[in-house]
């Protein structure tokens, strides 16, 4: 409760230095206002004792012409116009405007006041209020205090939206900008993704026909071991008869080596097809 009325008096405090900076600057302004309006007086009043001079003029002159002296009175009293000729105007335009906003002010600061002064009270005094009031009391009090804050801090939470809105505005666009360009991004990400994965395919597509030509190596390498097995158990089974007709030796090695190559020829025929 303590922290909560200090905070409020500091709110009010800051409202009152504000109203209270509006309410002089707007005094300011009527005094000037003021001023004028007694200066307009006094030119009115000297207009005034200028025409009765005209008039007592008249009264003692009463052998000159009467239009002539009718024409130069008038003369007079429009040159004697044309001093000042658009202060009151202007005066009545303005001042029912800032009497208005004056009267507000005043309204607005009396109350501040009011409940400054009770502020401070209660600080000075330092008033136990566990010990004086109920606690229905104290909630009315900090009820009444609490509304009056609220009450002279509405414009100023008014211009903080103002202000959060315009922010997150612009907090929108910067975000929109980084999203684009996050976009754009993205779209260069993907064109480089696809691009090794087109890649990747390609040297798997050529990983597979090596395998398979690996393959087909291994199927002739199997082959031609299994030729040379049959060609040593025949070698190893005629060894004598071979030894005794060296020329049979030559012609069964020349048919060996046909049979290998007509086998080789095949098998590239059949890869090729």
């Amino acid at each position: 409760t303590r922290k909560l009325l200090d905070d409020s008096m500091n709110s009010m405090h800051d409202a009152a230095t504000n109203f209270s900076t509006e309410l002089s600057s707007l005094e300011a302004m009527i005094s000037e206002k003021e001023k004028a309006l007694c200066l307009s007086n006094e030119e009115n009043r000297m207009l005034k004792e200028k025409i009765a001079e005209l008039e007592q003029c008249l009264i003692q002159d009463k052998q000159e012409d009467p239009e002539v002296i009718k024409q130069e009175s008038t003369e007079i009293i429009l040159r004697d116009i044309e001093v000042a000729p658009h202060i009151s105007p202007r005066r009545s335009h303005e001042t029912p405007k800032q009497d208005m906003q004056y009267d507000e002010l005043v309204k607005l600061n009396s109350s501040l006041e009011i409940a400054s002064a009770a502020l401070k009270e209660v600080e000075n005094k330092n008033i136990d209020y566990n010990g004086i009031f109920t606690k229905n009391e104290q909630e009315k009090q900090l009820e009444c205090i609490l509304i009056s804050i609220m009450k002279l801090s509405k414009e100023f939470v008014e211009i903080e939206q103002k202000l959060s809105v315009e922010r997150s505005a612009s907090r929108s666009e910067d975000l929109s900008d980084h999203c684009n360009h996050m976009v754009r991004q993205a779209v260069v990400l993907t064109k480089i993704g696809l691009w090794y994965k087109q890649m990747l395919e390609t040297r798997r597509s050529e990983l597979q026909k090596a395998e398979a030509k690996v393959v087909i190596l291994g199927d002739k390498v199997n082959s031609h071991l299994n030729l040379l097995q049959k060609i040593y158990v025949t070698l190893d089974r005629y060894s004598p008869t071979l030894q005794q007709y060296p020329g049979l030796l030559d012609a069964f090695l020349k048919t060996c080596k046909l049979v290998a190559g007509l086998r080789s020829n095949q098998n590239k025929d059949d890869t090729t097809a």
